[in-house]
């Protein structure tokens, strides 16, 4: 039995209307009803995937979006967002894939560039991940997000005067965005041509910690933006390239970071009073870095060695990364406990009333 294209042209619009506006079950319900008419429709069957995707059932919208590039191969928007499932699959070598099959049928797309690009970049094929963002740019694709994108690259590359370009765009085009004005203000290479450049850079990076310290910062939702562009940055890491004494800076940044903690949590930032030692001192150690990591390494020694007459130990792993060595960590420890929510850490060191917290990523990160 035969169906009017007309009317199933007319269900998929009004599915796709649907769709658009929000409404996930009558939008199935429609692209249902055009693949009961017609099974093998591959607009209903795209369309279905992509939806089966945005309500988190990523395995059932490839199985339908592959089905519908069965139908129809050379439709690059199906290729695009069968990549996009494949990501959220963590399919990733069958995401470059579908995002190089989409360009193969439509080269022109932009956003294809800018997905392989991201794709690319995860995997850390950074040079490969910069020539799709600057051919998406050649497209005349130019958002604030593909300049940090490209900004990041080039820093990662030690182009530290490239990478501040990118930030700079970014910011014509977002110049309200928080965390951008931090990095372009704070940006410092890994390693330097000339040595006579390093004054020029700690002044730039002590003139963005002096406009960091006039922010409003007493204001939570500035202090929030602060808090979340610092979070997802490492700030200070590069200070130690420098081979300079980095207290004063160090010292001014956690200035900073003291009134934001004030601003958000007032009931951690009160002196805390120290309970006299009465038996072993308690000593805890704090780091994201207690794995096969450098910093690792280095306090697992500290942690073996600890006199237990005098010591009771306490770690705290506030990083996701985990391998044997943070089970060592955990064996050697009196008590480990793996945190990493900043709102169960500091309760739970209170909890623990230290007489001794030592800090081991002091410069490796501001939070």
């Amino acid at each position: 039995m035969s169906h009017p294209t007309a009317s199933l042209s007319a269900l998929l619009q009004q599915g796709l209307s649907a769709h658009q506006q929000g409404d996930h079950v009558q939008a199935e319900s429609l692209y249902l009803k055009v693949l009961e008419l017609q099974p093998d429709h591959p607009d209903a069957l795209h369309l279905l995937g992509v939806l089966a995707a945005q309500m988190e059932h990523p395995e059932l919208a490839a199985t339908l979006i592959e089905e519908a590039i069965h139908y129809r191969p050379t439709i690059a928007l199906y290729h695009f967002n069968l990549g996009n499932v494949y990501v959220q699959l963590d399919r990733l070598s069958e995401a470059e894939a579908s995002y190089r099959q989409a360009i193969q049928q439509d080269p022109q797309e932009p956003l294809t560039h800018v997905h392989l690009g991201r794709l690319l970049q995860r995997q850390d094929r950074l040079e490969e991940a910069g020539e799709q963002y600057q051919m998406a740019q050649h497209l005349g694709y130019q958002t604030a997000q593909l300049h940090r994108d490209l900004g990041e690259i080039r820093h990662a590359q030690n182009q530290a005067a490239v990478a501040r370009y990118h930030y700079e765009q970014a910011l014509l085009l977002e110049p309200d965005d928080l965390a951008t004005q931090i990095t372009t203000r704070t940006l410092l290479p890994y390693l330097y041509d000339h040595q006579d450049s390093i004054p020029d850079y700690r002044q730039r990076f002590a003139q963005g910690l002096a406009y960091l310290d006039h922010l409003p910062l007493e204001d939570p939702a500035v202090a929030t933006q602060v808090y979340q562009a610092l979070a997802a940055t490492q700030l200070n890491f590069h200070l130690a390239y420098q081979g300079c004494n980095d207290r004063p800076l160090q010292e001014q940044l956690g200035q900073v970071i003291s009134r934001v903690m004030q601003c958000l949590y007032p009931q951690w930032s009160q002196p805390c009073f120290q309970t006299p030692v009465t038996d072993r001192i308690r000593l805890g150690y704090l780091s994201s870095c207690f794995y096969r990591h450098t910093v690792g390494r280095l306090a697992l020694g500290w942690i073996q060695e600890a006199d237990r007459n005098r010591f009771e130990v306490y770690c705290y792993h506030v990083g996701t990364a985990e391998d044997p060595f943070t089970s060592e960590f955990r064996q050697q420890s009196d008590h480990f406990h793996h945190l990493t929510d900043l709102e169960a850490i500091a309760p739970q060191i209170l909890l623990d009333q230290l007489h001794i917290l030592v800090i081991l990523d002091i410069g490796l990160q501001p939070l």
